[in-house]
């Protein structure tokens, strides 16, 4: 076994012509010093941050609910300068006790990445990430 590991480490010494790594901050695009090519790299990411959003639903009941109507009033903005019409719109008041009750969550989740350009010159980042460019020979 003691002699495998040294011969191991040869081979994937041998393997490898040229590693880039780097961190991202956000969304970005990283120039690699030289190009690699494409077919004979790989790319690996580790997502720094997330990004995502919550929505829920849900069943709102009232029980007991009393609406009161008060005289109110409706700005009216005219020609010949503002007027209000008294009494024309009432004004609702409630009481009463509210429920919530049921409902879902959804959940949606972006975790992010890195991917290498076509032409093996860059890296595009949509959002912060680490990263290491493998290129084998």
């Amino acid at each position: 076994m003691s002699n495998f590991l040294p011969g191991l480490s040869t081979v994937i010494s041998q393997s490898v012509k040229t590693v880039y790594r780097g961190t991202t901050g956000g969304s970005s695009t990283v120039t690699l010093t030289s190009k690699v090519v494409p077919t004979k790299s790989v790319v690996i990411s580790n997502s720094k941050g997330s990004a995502g959003t919550v929505a829920a639903s849900a069943t709102v009941s009232f029980t007991g609910l009393t609406l009161t109507a008060s005289g109110g009033t409706l700005p009216v903005h005219a020609a010949g300068g503002p007027s209000a019409l008294a009494g024309a719109w009432p004004n609702w008041i409630g009481s009463g006790t509210s429920a919530l009750s049921g409902g879902t969550t959804d959940l949606t989740v972006k975790v992010f990445s890195a991917v290498l350009s076509s032409d093996g010159a860059s890296i595009t980042t949509d959002g912060a990430v680490e990263y290491q460019v493998i290129e084998f020979y």
